[in-house]
Order: structure tokens, then sequence, then C-alpha cells
């Protein structure tokens, strides 16, 4: 729940930054310090003092949290299908990202489900 709080906070200070910076993402989180953020929040699962990952990929950008496993597994999300999600939850980061990021989810999911469908169909 805090990280969930915390990673929120973080996404909407980008957001901030990025309408008031014609569209410029912030190279590093510590660039929304002080204006956008009082100080950068400590991941919840990381070590004392370590804060949210985040990395950009061209105009997509990706905030994460080290997740239930206490390991960096560099924003990589559950891509299972929901009603598999659960198991697999402990398993992956915490993520937040920009749209572009949801709609590659998107596709992901809906290739994964032609697929699921496909093997299904073949039995």
């Amino acid at each position: 729940m805090i990280s969930t709080i915390r990673g929120t906070q973080i996404f909407f200070a980008i957001c901030a930054y990025r309408q008031e910076h014609g569209g410029q993402l912030p190279k590093t989180l510590e660039e929304l310090v002080p204006v956008y953020l009082p100080q950068l929040s400590a991941d919840p699962f990381a070590s004392v003092g370590q804060t949210f990952r985040y990395r950009i990929e061209k105009d997509r950008w990706l905030i994460w949290s080290l997740g239930p496993n206490l390991k960096d597994d560099g924003g990589r999300y559950n891509w299972t299908l929901p009603d598999e999600r659960e198991k697999h939850e402990a398993e992956t980061d915490i993520i937040f990202a920009s749209d572009d990021f949801i709609k590659a989810r998107a596709r992901a999911l809906a290739e994964l489900v032609k697929r699921k469908n496909a093997a299904t169909a073949d039995k």
C-alpha cells in the first residue's frame, strides 16, 4: 500500500514536470526535487535509503518499486492473464508507467489470450 502511494506521487510529479517542460521528461527522478516533490520517497521494499527506480525509453517512461520479492527485476511486470496474476504477484516489480507502457502491456496481454485460445483450440 505504501509503495502504491509513493509511486503514485512520483507518477504525478513526472506528469506535472512534463506538462511544464513542453513534453520533456526528467532525465532522473532527482530533477523532480524540490519543485515537484519535497524529496524522493524511499522504496519500502529496497534497502534503507534506496528510492524508486526510473527509466525512459523513447517517450515512454517507467517507475518501479522492487516489490515483495525484494529484487530489482528491471521494471519487469506480471504479464500473466488476470485470473493467474495473484499466484505470480510476488515475482515481479511494482510498476507505474506512462500510457505507452500500458498500451504495450495491453497488446502483450491480447497476444497472450490469443495464444492461450489457440492452444485450447488445438486440443
